[in-house]
């Protein structure tokens, strides 16, 4: 009965530091978010941005040195012989592919998360398109003119040794995307366009109307990406969308390559770089009234670099608490965890690892944050989620997320009869503040 009331007491307690902050009501979901995975070893890197340097010629005169600027790559050449990597990001920071031959980033996306999911049989088309939302940063490779992708069965942890698997002794020695009947799949023809507009269909969903036709800029490249080359999107053309075979059946993990990219001088220093990728079913030319046959979609956005060097990445979160109990008889730990943001991202996360005081390490990753900006919770009522189990006692808690975030923990015991509480204030992980 005491521990019920000891419950009862921590849950009323965390609910009072939850209501102190802002949350957002849930919105209306007008286009379905597929769920996407990565693999390991892989975290969005540094891209080197624009600069200029005054050089001092004597007598008086200066000339400014313009830093020349190449294209990067989140995944590498998919087709390429011999192996392919990451390429174009900041050396130094373990994302050059030299210095981390561990890196290997995907975008893995789930189809059978999919609302369409039960009507993707043989002979059915899926499109896609991609759209870069973050300013100053454009498509790169002219020569791309279709967008690659493979498909898997099983989970993350089945995933084929060619699609997440590197040769630690080398640079990236990955094996290429499968080919069916001597191809690899691709989405047929891709065009780029440099304006993308949201349409409210009939159906509620919105669609992506693209506009302004243009070509990606190739190679090294000085201040600003102009006119024809500002290509923030592309989509494939419906006539040549792949047909889904008989061979597909039961693969419903889908690895989609992204393009080459490039920022130029307008890209804001810190600014993350988003790419949102959609998978398209059921398309029907428009016709006379665009907005009444809108295709099915449902994709996610992934996070492929950082501007600028030596940049924190200001869309993550990371703090600390040394001291937490679980497991412990009558006394119970509440956690905190508030957001820093007006909104969540798209895919939003939270890391927790906790470690006993014999050293073992239990982690757990929080997928189905949902929209609010608040996650409150009890620790004993989430441990059988955790990927072990620990001594019974005290811990230490680690939170990481892909958003800014502070955090609060509290304790309450039963000690002979009467409740005894205490709160904390969370801690930044490292050396860092906290948030």
């Amino acid at each position: 009965m005491k521990e019920k009331k000891v419950l009862a007491i921590l849950i009323a307690v965390i609910g009072l530091f939850t209501f102190a902050t802002t949350a957002i009501g849930a919105d209306e979901e007008v286009n379905a978010e597929a769920l996407c995975f990565d693999c390991p070893k892989c975290e969005p890197g540094n891209v080197p941005c624009y600069e200029e340097t005054t050089i001092d010629l004597g007598q008086g005169r200066t000339t400014t040195e313009k830093k020349e600027l190449n294209p990067f790559d989140y995944d590498g050449n998919p087709t390429a012989e011999g192996g392919f990597g990451p390429y174009g990001y900041c050396e130094g920071a373990g994302f050059n592919k030299i210095e981390n031959p561990y890196r290997n980033c995907k975008l893995i996306l789930d189809i059978c998360t999919c609302p369409e999911k039960c009507n993707l049989l043989p002979g059915e088309q899926m499109g896609v398109q991609m759209r870069i939302t973050t300013p100053g940063v454009f498509w790169a490779d002219p020569d791309m003119n279709t967008v690659y992708f493979d498909l898997f069965s099983g989970t993350p942890e089945q995933f084929p040794s060619s699609m997440c698997a590197v040769d630690s002794s080398k640079l990236p020695t990955l094996t290429k995307m499968t080919e069916v009947d001597g191809q690899v799949r691709d989405f047929g023809e891709v065009k780029y366009y440099r304006t993308v507009n949201d349409v409210a269909m009939t159906d509620g969903t919105v669609s992506w109307e693209m506009k302004d036709e243009g070509t990606p800029l190739a190679g090294a490249h000085t201040g600003m990406v102009v006119g024809n080359n500002r290509v923030i999107a592309l989509e494939s053309v419906i006539d040549t969308d792949y047909v889904i075979q008989d061979d597909d059946d039961g693969k419903c993990k889908i690895w989609i390559d992204v393009p080459a990219m490039r920022i130029d001088s307008t890209a804001k220093k810190g600014d993350a770089i988003n790419v949102e990728v959609r998978l398209l079913f059921q398309r029907e030319k428009s016709g006379l009234c665009p907005t009444c046959n809108p295709p099915r979609s449902c994709g996610c956005t992934r996070q492929v670099g950082i501007v600028c060097c030596e940049t924190a990445d200001t869309t993550k979160g990371c703090m600390f608490f040394p001291y937490v109990i679980q497991n412990y008889g009558g006394w119970q730990a509440g956690i905190g965890v508030s957001a820093l943001v007006d909104e969540l991202p798209n895919e939003a996360w939270c890391n927790l690892t906790l470690k006993d005081q014999k050293g073992n390490i239990a982690t757990y990753k929080k997928t189905d944050m949902g929209n609010s900006l608040v996650w409150a919770f009890v620790l004993d009522q989430i441990m059988d989620k955790f990927d072990k189990t620990l001594e019974p006692g005290v811990v230490s808690l680690k939170i990481e997320s892909n958003y800014r975030m502070d955090g609060f923990s509290f304790m309450l015991g039963d000690m002979n009869g009467s409740y005894f509480g205490a709160g904390a204030l969370a801690r930044g992980c490292e050396n860092s503040c906290c948030p």
